[in-house]
């Protein structure tokens, strides 16, 4: 069999197919099943500290076009094709006290795999700098093999939160030095697409130590 491995952020990949923060990762079992099937890594459903109350079960909205004309629209109707699908859901309505043993667990089950554990907290604060620590020290002892800072999520239930850190360059570095003050492993950033120039932002990362 072709060796299909890869090395990124030095960090072996049996091969270069991760599954992204999202419904599909959202427990061990999902996680588990994912490995069982031949993903070389995964990152969890986005960790944070503050309460969620969440959506029941991912809502997820499909787009249809028609096969032979140019009409859009959500309903299901005959000869037309789904041409695209979102999903709305929040964060993790998991805390990080139930995450750290099922990561724990995972990494012993499925050592050759990767888990990047995706975190979240607010920013502006002193406090909520420090729940980003708190997030890291937790992740990382459990056995995450990176980390990732969530500055892309846009359906958030706070307005310091996700893309709103995303598109602020200050908060971006600020919030990635409070990580690498205590990260021992790998800090990749998500950053939201929304924005004029995420150059800005992704360099504001650098900047903070991703």
């Amino acid at each position: 069999m072709a060796d299909l491995s890869t090395l990124f952020t030095g960090i072996r990949f049996e091969n270069p197919f991760l599954l992204a923060s999202a419904p599909p990762t959202e427990s061990e079992s999902n996680i588990t099943r994912a490995y069982d099937a031949g993903w070389a890594g995964v990152v969890t459903k986005t960790i944070g500290l503050h309460p969620v109350v969440n959506v029941r079960g991912p809502k997820t909205k499909f787009l249809r076009a028609d096969n032979t004309g140019s009409r859009l629209s959500m309903a299901k109707r005959p000869d037309s094709t789904v041409v695209a699908s979102w999903n709305w859901e929040l964060i993790s309505d998991k805390p990080l006290d139930w995450w750290v043993p099922r990561l724990e667990a995972i990494k012993k089950a499925y050592p050759t795999k990767v888990l990047v554990a995706s975190i979240m907290a607010g920013s502006g604060t002193d406090k909520e700098l420090a729940n980003w620590q708190v997030l890291v020290e937790g992740v990382q002892a459990a056995g995450a093999d990176a980390i990732e800072l969530n500055f892309s999520c846009p359906h958030m239930d706070r307005v310091d939160m996700g893309s709103n850190v995303g598109r602020d360059p200050v908060l971006c570095s600020v919030s990635t030095q409070a990580v690498k003050e205590v990260a021992r492993v790998p800090v990749w950033v998500k950053l939201t697409p929304a924005t004029a120039n995420i150059v800005e932002e992704a360099e504001a990362t650098f900047r903070g130590g991703a």
